[in-house]
């Protein structure tokens, strides 16, 4: 074969090797959403497919909960945000679950971080929410609203969450429905998908019983108990109590002077300070829910104290319950 045939052979061949598609060229082609693939888990990410379901997501949930900074005592919140809100300060590893919407993942996919750090871009300006809460965001440029995918995979993860730790309803919160979050805009689309988490997770179970004694009367109160950690959050972001007769008691491991403030609550509550089986104290906290922190006003008992029960405000009043009345731990 002469120089020129094998010449106009290599060109035929090349120019049906680049046909019917364009020619390739340094620059990668656009992704399409459905070509995303999602990434095999590695050191730092597990990864779940969507549809998966909370009972998928129970190791995944239980390996974030046993690192030291969120423990069952250490996890109380769950912030919801959409990536947009970042920009291009938005990093996948500053939080601790990214949901897949289409756009780099698969829409509904989950990842999430293996090791559960203290912050996680929860809410940099609530330090309890900073602490004791887990940051949940929509990948960059999702579409809106936010598909039936996201929805599901975000309630699965919410789900999943509740079956190992007390995360109350009212404790899922969209970005904006947090305090000290005026100064970011209010975003629909983020307050349906918490309205969906806080429908997928059930209130928790009571912890026990208490009974205190009124003149002749005995009234039985259910009791969520916090310890640890548990205690700096308390009744933060809740709405109301699950109940006329249940409260909340908070378990110290010594005596001593005891302190609450009404930080990031919603609503007045009463707190009766234990000692001895008996009340030594009733005082009615008003909510200050966005208050600067030197404004807090703190809610200090008179002597030495293990336990605070708080109640409904206005209910020892309406029960008759008094300094003095005996409490009886069942």
């Amino acid at each position: 074969m002469s120089r020129w045939r094998r010449g106009a052979l290599l060109a035929l061949i090349w120019i049906a090797s680049c046909a019917p598609a364009a020619c390739t060229s340094d620059e990668a082609p656009l992704q399409r959403a459905a070509d995303v693939v999602l990434p095999e888990s590695d050191e730092q990410w597990e990864t779940f497919p969507a549809g998966t379901t909370a009972d998928g997501l129970a190791a995944a949930v239980l390996r974030g909960i046993s690192t030291p900074q969120k423990g069952p005592d250490f996890t109380r919140f769950v912030v919801i945000r959409a990536a947009d809100r970042h920009g291009s300060g938005y990093r996948a590893d500053g939080f601790h679950v990214v949901v897949g919407a289409g756009v780099a993942l698969p829409a509904g996919s989950l990842r999430i971080q293996k090791r559960w750090t203290m912050s996680g871009m929860v809410d940099g300006g609530n330090e309890q929410l900073q602490t004791s809460g887990i940051s949940l965001v929509i990948e960059p440029d999702a579409p809106r609203p936010f598909s039936a995918e996201v929805r599901a995979a975000v309630a699965a993860f919410c789900e999943a969450l509740s079956r190992r730790v007390p995360i109350h309803p009212d404790c899922i919160v969209a970005m904006q429905e947090a305090p000290y979050t005026r100064s970011h805009a209010a975003d629909p689309d983020e307050r349906e998908l918490a309205a969906v988490a806080r429908a997928a997770v059930p209130v928790p179970p009571i912890d026990g019983y208490l009974t205190i004694r009124a003149g002749d009367r005995a009234i039985r109160v259910a009791i969520e108990r916090r310890t640890k950690n548990g205690i700096q959050v308390g009744m933060m972001l809740r709405r109301k109590f699950d109940g006329t007769d249940r409260g909340m008691l908070f378990e110290y491991s010594h005596h001593a002077t005891r302190n609450f403030w009404m930080k990031n609550c919603r609503i007045p509550i009463d707190l009766a300070y234990l000692k001895a089986g008996k009340i030594r104290e009733i005082i009615t906290m008003e909510p200050q829910w966005e208050a600067p922190h030197a404004n807090l006003r703190y809610y200090q008992s008179n002597s030495a104290v293990r336990y605070a029960l708080e109640m409904p405000a206005g209910w020892f009043a309406k029960n008759g319950v008094s300094v003095g009345s005996s409490v009886e731990f069942e």
